[in-house]
């Protein structure tokens, strides 16, 4: 571990918060191996995830409000943070380093268990092997191999996010999760969660499109939620006239062809207005015979997907994929 890389990690977020955006896509809290510097790091967490600023302030009262503040060294441990770096703009390269020695503390761990597996020299020898592959797989794809923890944990991190019941009307930025815009399936699923996978399923024509379409558009304009869209059946032209027609209320056919009164000319502006101004993203690059290994995903670039925000809702569109 280098304890230096990771104080001027939080170093750097205490002097530009905005920077937390070059290393939420690799950094976890959990690379930190001072438990001091994950509540910090996991503070800044927070709150972006509410959209609130980062500095030195807010971390501290965001420490405060997890009774964490005084066991993380209190306000004079935040200044001294701040002083242990002269900018942020080296951040990317601290954190590099904490995420490199965070893999291989996981790699050691690693060999240990497969030790383990060794000494108890199962007559299985592929139980064996499969074990000790699974172990290497998870590891080699950020999926790090996890103890038992006890349920209190597991439920004080539940409290730690869990939005309280009078944040919940409309569309505030604090819920820690999307919501779709359609009340009933909102109740029903309970907003759209970090870990989820939502699949809408149906046969052909039914309106699966149409129903993503119009949640993502509900996620980025009502929330300002990021969204990135996966379009494996249509070029993002049609896409967007989709939306385009959907957000205007202006029929497709005469979207597509230019057929529309003043009035109806009106409503695409503003339409366009709105939507250009959404945070959404489309990548309409057609699947390939090796995107169709079983190994590989549709949202496999989202992983080295460096925008300026979160993309809170990635959602593919891939038909008969």
């Amino acid at each position: 571990h280098d304890i230096d890389a990771e104080e001027a990690v939080i170093g750097s977020l205490l002097i530009e918060g905005t920077a937390i955006y070059k290393i939420a896509v690799f950094l976890n809290q959990s690379d930190f191996y001072s438990e001091q510097n994950q509540w910090l790091y996991g503070a800044c967490l927070s709150l972006d995830q509410r959209n609130e600023a980062i500095n030195q302030i807010t971390v501290a009262q965001e420490l405060d409000r997890q009774n964490k503040l005084e066991a993380c060294g209190g306000a004079a441990y935040l200044s001294h943070l701040i002083s242990v770096v002269p900018t942020s703009l080296d951040i990317e390269h601290y954190a590099q380093i904490v995420y490199r020695l965070s893999v291989m503390r996981h790699l050691i761990n690693a060999a240990s268990q497969i030790a383990v597996i060794g000494y108890e020299a199962n007559p299985d020898v592929d139980a064996s092997l499969s074990r000790a592959e699974d172990i290497l797989f998870r590891l080699h794809h950020g999926q790090t191999p996890r103890d038992f923890v006890h349920i209190r944990q597991v439920l004080d991190k539940y409290f730690e996010t869990a939005p309280s019941p009078a944040t919940e009307e409309g569309y505030p930025e604090a819920i820690p999760y999307v919501l779709s815009g359609f009340t009933g399936l909102d109740e029903f699923l309970g907003g759209f969660q970090r870990s989820d996978l939502t699949i809408i399923a149906g046969r052909p024509s039914m309106g699966k499109t149409s129903l993503a379409l119009n949640i993502a558009r509900n996620a980025a304009v009502e929330q300002r939620a990021c969204v990135a869209l996966f379009s494996l059946e249509s070029a993002r032209e049609p896409v967007v006239l989709r939306l385009l027609s959907s957000e205007s209320g202006v029929n497709l056919r005469q979207v597509r062809l230019g057929l529309h009164s003043e009035q109806d000319e009106k409503r695409i502006m503003d339409a366009t207005g709105i939507l250009s101004e959404a945070p959404i993203y489309i990548d309409d690059t057609p699947p390939t015979p090796d995107s169709r290994d079983a190994k590989q995903s549709p949202a496999t670039p989202l992983r080295a997907w460096h925008q300026p925000h979160y993309c809170r809702l990635p959602t593919t569109d891939a038909g008969g994929w």
